[in-house]
């Protein structure tokens, strides 16, 4: 496919190596900033990666309780990364063109390295938003993050709109993308309960305060409709 909602099509995922043996499931994906854009650059796995998703508030709390279990394993609340290089393909499991051995490692953070955020930090944050650039909806907040290919880096994606509405992640259970087959009053009751979601393109007028927990849609954001893609 083109393009790719990251919580649709990849959280949650199996991770499968070369030789067809389960690696572990994709619990979060790791964000890197560069040149302006944020470019997904690692899967990852653990319960380091699982836990801060359960909120801005009960995450911290379970992954703080998690790394107590062991305290003498420094890097217990650090989860393990696989780089999106050796991501073959996405298809029901997510395929690498690696075998599994030796695989799984924490990501060592340098001074100076690129920014990295995670995106169960973005997902759920609220936004706030010019008058006009989204329709009037309760909370409006960050459903999921629709990806794009990077030109020329086949295996690589950015992050190019935000799905913006009411709810929480997940609620739109695909149905948004016109490729899932579902009971039609299913399908229009999801489309009438997110009839004021919209795609915030990322770029100028998208900022997210990532300290704050908070998404700030401004006049100069490109925003449209949320309708299936092709």
């Amino acid at each position: 496919m083109s393009t790719m909602d990251a919580s649709l099509h990849l959280l949650d995922r199996q991770v499968i190596d070369v030789d067809g043996r389960l690696v572990g499931k994709v619990d979060d994906l790791e964000l890197t900033e560069e040149d302006g854009a944020l470019v997904v650059t690692g899967l990852l796995l653990g319960l380091g990666a699982l836990l801060p998703r359960f909120g801005r508030r009960l995450g911290p709390w379970l992954n703080s309780r998690y790394a107590q279990i062991s305290v003498s394993h420094a890097a217990r609340r650090v989860p393990a990364v696989i780089d999106l290089d050796v991501v073959d393909r996405v298809e029901s499991g997510v395929h690498l063109r690696v075998a599994r051995e030796g695989l799984l490692r924490p990501r060592v953070q340098g001074i100076g390295g690129p920014v990295r955020h995670r995106l169960g930090a973005l997902l759920d944050l609220p936004v706030r938003a010019a008058s006009g650039q989204i329709e009037p909806g309760r909370r409006p907040r960050v459903l999921d993050v629709r990806l794009d290919h990077r030109p020329g880096e086949s295996e690589r994606c950015e992050v190019a709109a935000l799905l913006v509405g009411a709810g929480r992640p997940g609620a739109l259970l695909g149905y948004d993308r016109g490729r899932v087959g579902a009971p039609a009053p299913v399908a229009g009751l999801v489309a009438w309960l997110h009839r004021h979601s919209r795609l915030v393109d990322w770029g100028p007028g998208v900022e997210v305060d990532w300290e704050r927990g908070e998404v700030t849609v401004t006049a100069a954001a490109e925003t449209r409709p949320l309708r299936p893609t092709s």
